[in-house]
C-alpha cells in the first residue's frame, strides 16, 4: 500500500485525495490567518507600554518586598556571635523547606545572614547539592566545624561551647 505525506508537517495518508483534503484543510491560504497569534496583533508601542508597566511594577514590588528578606544583622543581640560563628568556619548545611533550619535560623534573630550557610536542594537560592553530597550530609540541618558534625537544630549555648564562640546573654 502507497502512503502520501504531507510536505508541510509529514502526517502519513492512504490516497491522494486525502492528502489534497488535508493540505487544503490545514495548511490552505485561509488558515494562517486562523492560526495567527494574538501577540502579533499587538503594535509595537502597545508592547512598549506593556513593558513599561510590568518592568515599573516589578521594580516597586521587588524595591517594596526586599526589606522583609533581608535581615538586619545591625540589630541583633547575636550579630557578634554569627560573626564568630563565620570566621571560625562553622558552616550549617540546610534546605530552603526545611522547618528545623528554619528554627535554627530564627535563633539568631535576624543575625543568621552572616553565618555561612549552604543550601542543599537545587531548588533553593544559591544551590550547593554536589557540595552537600560531596560532605555527606543526609538530614538537615546538619553542621559542620573542624571536620567534625552536629545535626538537627542546635541551641545557641551549644554552638557557643562547640565552636568557643562568646554568647552574649540578654
Amino acid at each position: 500500500m502507497t502512503t502520501h505525506s504531507c510536505s508541510a508537517c509529514g502526517k502519513q495518508f492512504a490516497s491522494e485525495e486525502a492528502l489534497s483534503h488535508h493540505a487544503a484543510d490545514a495548511h490552505g491560504p485561509n488558515t494562517r490567518k486562523k492560526r495567527q497569534a494574538p501577540y502579533k496583533r499587538l503594535s509595537l508601542p502597545a508592547i512598549g507600554l506593556v513593558l513599561t508597566i510590568v518592568l515599573v511594577l516589578g521594580g516597586g514590588i521587588t524595591l517594596g518586598l526586599s526589606g522583609a528578606f533581608t535581615a538586619d544583622t545591625g540589630s541583633s543581640q547575636y550579630t557578634a556571635f554569627a560573626q564568630c560563628l563565620d570566621s571560625e568556619n562553622a558552616t550549617m548545611y540546610g534546605a530552603y523547606w526545611c522547618p528545623h533550619c528554619k528554627e535554627q535560623k530564627e535563633r539568631f534573630e535576624g543575625a543568621f545572614n552572616t553565618v555561612d550557610y549552604v543550601e542543599c536542594d537545587p531548588k533553593g537560592d544559591n544551590p550547593q547539592p554536589q557540595l552537600c553530597k560531596q560532605k555527606g550530609i543526609q538530614s538537615y540541618p546538619t553542621w559542620i566545624y573542624q571536620g567534625e558534625r552536629r545535626t538537627g537544630a542546635l541551641s545557641l549555648e551549644q554552638l557557643s561551647s562547640w565552636t568557643g564562640c562568646e554568647l552574649q546573654q540578654k
